[in-house]
């Protein structure tokens, strides 16, 4: 599965929120983080946007997002985070889940960004039901 990860500057704030926590401490400050539009598609692309602030840069970063249910991995997507200074304010993930994706379900979905080192940079979670749009 490939993640495509865009780091922008001056990107606009995503229209859908839904409710992220954090999950564990890293080099980011998040103070906002959304998808582009609810309910996720299985099939579609998803892109998330984080707003924040870091405070080291990012090198060889990666970056994860898992979706469970109760202990099954039912969604994977990785890749890899282009460098970003100290200065970037904002960044965006993207990643198209697999049409076998199931949908319907309340899912868990757990996004963590990790510097080329092993430091973490953020994790944070939230709750979805991902959809099937295509009917």
């Amino acid at each position: 599965m490939k993640c495509i990860l865009v780091i922008t500057v001056l990107a606009a704030v995503a229209s859908a929120q839904s409710t992220w926590t954090s999950c564990g401490a890293g080099s980011a400050t998040v103070s906002s983080l959304a998808l582009d539009k609810v309910p996720i598609c299985r099939g579609g692309q998803v892109c998330v946007t984080v707003n924040g602030k870091l405070t080291a840069a990012l090198s060889d970063a990666t970056v994860e997002l898992n979706g469970t249910f109760d202990t099954m991995t039912v969604y994977t997507a990785t890749g890899t985070v282009e460098n970003t200074p100290v200065s970037a304010t904002t960044f965006r993930i993207c990643a198209t889940p697999p049409r076998s994706t199931w949908f319907g379900i309340t899912t868990a979905y757990t996004l963590t960004v990790k510097n080329g080192d092993g430091s973490a940079v953020l994790c944070q979670k939230t709750d979805l039901i991902p959809a099937d749009c295509t009917a």
